[in-house]
């Protein structure tokens, strides 16, 4: 799943989550797919990949938002509002992305499907091995199943 950078439609024409993608990625998925904003999770850098693509979305017109995770950190419920808030504000369809997408990703495709309301199993189906999480003790992705697990009660989930 990594090699092909594991882009997928969380919810088709609104919601896409992928690992980092190339700097011409977005221009393709643009007219494919009508993105109109993207969610960078990692952190802003002045680096080659952060300029590329802030540069891709200008050009192209769509909104570029930064919201940091650190993928080794649990995510406390102060920050999961803000970004649950960030993803309700945002013009559909949104392409959100992390380094690898099995980590930060997963999680905020989680939050994004319960907070629409859908049921536990298929907001929790987003952390799971088929998108790369191999949900191991001490990883990145152990993290944000923890998050997950914790974040439950937002949602008045309790599994």
């Amino acid at each position: 799943m990594q090699y092909s950078g594991n882009f997928h439609a969380v919810i088709a024409g609104e919601f896409y989550g992928l690992a980092q993608p190339s700097a011409l990625e977005p221009e393709e998925w643009v007219s494919a797919y009508g993105l109109r904003s993207i969610v960078n999770l990692r952190c802003a850098s002045g680096g080659g990949w952060y300029r590329d693509e802030a540069a891709v979305a200008d050009r192209l017109a769509v909104h570029h938002v930064d919201f940091a995770m650190r993928g080794n950190m649990m995510l406390k419920a102060d920050r999961a509002v803000e970004l649950i808030d960030l993803l309700r504000n945002l013009f559909r369809s949104i392409l959100i992305h992390c380094s690898t997408r099995t980590d930060r990703t997963e999680l905020a495709a989680a939050l994004y499907l319960a907070d629409l309301g859908l049921p536990e199993d298929e907001a929790e189906d987003q952390i799971s091995f088929r998108y790369g999480d191999a949900c191991l003790p001490g990883s990145a992705a152990w993290s944000m199943d923890l998050s997950w697990e914790a974040l439950e009660p937002l949602f008045h989930l309790n599994s």
